[in-house]
């Protein structure tokens, strides 16, 4: 094994009593505290996945810089206490960091190799309690971007635990049980944590992050649009926290409506209607090929994005670029497509003065 550059190369006596939890090893006076594994991980790297309080403790009361150091994808011992949700070691790691008074930057700061702070990697693997944890300890963390210009209110609303997900992990989970039978003796829930607190505590310590577009020019919740099934809390959060959020676009002019109809979602629309409020405003906005989100909605063939437009007494004359309105593209649409929209309501459209298709509808 190669020796690197201002390291001793870590050998197997080392990484086993590092994994194990074995502290015996570190009163011998061999170890020096700069051995590192090929990957540049040090003994701390190593305690910490293994979850070894005792080693963790006494390896940083003799060399407590190692709490700093980065492995080879520039990730500190918090990046994979982050991966691990070990909320014990994130205390006991940050205790340890006071208590040396080290200068520089600090650890739980730091980014890997993808621009992730220890708060990123948390929201990434789901563990919400570490995540709430590090956002009490440092708030200003929750303004920090990744490469990919996220902001950890973006992989909270990104990768968001909700109770249905739980559900859904304990119907598979059923599922193996019984079709193998004998091959299964213990099964562990999966904690019952949802999202939704986490957002709140983002959105509290530093609202403006909802305005923050990432390198896909979405915000967070242009991000939420996207789902198929819509998550109603996130966006309320996200609006009551921030409601200028809803002015953001993203790069190509669409709003938070254009993308809601852009997609079909599985659910029946009534979630709209907690938001209709707020939403109402964007319901005859341009992007910038001149669409509105009724257009869209036509062109997806969503049926219940447009019945809320219709709700909403959206204006479907309005052209685009082309010069096609959205009154255009529903009367290409086919036969059975105008009764699966027509049913339950009465829809007439008719030709105006200035050629412009009208529309006239009613609702039971």
């Amino acid at each position: 094994m190669e020796k690197m550059e201002g390291t001793t190369v870590m050998d197997n006596e080392l990484f086993k009593a590092a994994m194990k939890g074995d502290s015996t090893i570190l009163t011998s006076g061999a170890v020096s505290g700069d051995e590192c594994t090929e990957t540049k991980a040090n003994i701390i790297h190593i305690a910490v996945r293994h979850e070894q309080y005792d080693f963790i403790e006494t390896a940083l009361g003799k060399f407590p810089h190692l709490v700093c150091q980065s492995n080879l994808d520039n990730n500190t011992p918090f990046h994979i206490g982050a991966e691990m949700g070990n909320t014990k070691i994130l205390e006991l790691l940050v205790n340890c960091y006071n208590k040396a008074a080290l200068e520089g930057l600090v650890p739980w700061r730091v980014k890997n190799s993808e621009g992730n702070t220890p708060l990123h990697v948390a929201l990434i693997c789901a563990k919400l309690q570490f995540a709430q944890n590090l956002v009490m300890i440092d708030p200003e963390l929750t303004a920090f971007v990744n490469d990919y210009g996220e902001t950890p209110l973006h992989l909270a609303t990104r990768y968001r635990v909700t109770d249905g997900d739980r559900e859904s992990v304990l119907d598979a989970m059923k599922l193996i049980i019984t079709s193998s039978p004998g091959g299964i003796s213990k099964v562990e829930s999966p904690p019952k944590e949802s999202s939704e607190h986490t957002i709140t505590l983002l959105l509290e310590k530093k609202p403006s992050v909802a305005c923050m577009r990432d390198s896909d020019g979405l915000t967070p919740l242009l991000r939420a649009a996207l789902f198929k099934t819509p998550d109603i809390s996130t966006i309320e959060s996200i609006l009551n926290y921030c409601p200028q959020s809803i002015e953001v676009c993203d790069f190509s002019g669409k709003t938070f409506f254009h993308l809601l109809t852009e997609h079909s979602h599985r659910d029946d629309g009534k979630y709209l209607l907690s938001i209709q409020e707020t939403i109402n405003s964007l319901k005859n906005c341009h992007d910038f090929e001149g669409n509105t989100p009724a257009h869209l909605a036509v062109k997806n063939r969503n049926i219940f994005m447009l019945r809320f437009l219709f709700r909403v007494s959206a204006n479907f004359a309005i052209k685009n670029k082309e010069g096609v309105s959205a009154a255009d593209l529903l009367q290409q649409q086919s036969e059975e497509f105008h009764n699966l929209l027509l049913n339950n309501q009465k829809v007439t459209f008719h030709e105006n003065s200035g050629n412009e298709t009208l529309f006239e509808h009613d609702f039971p």
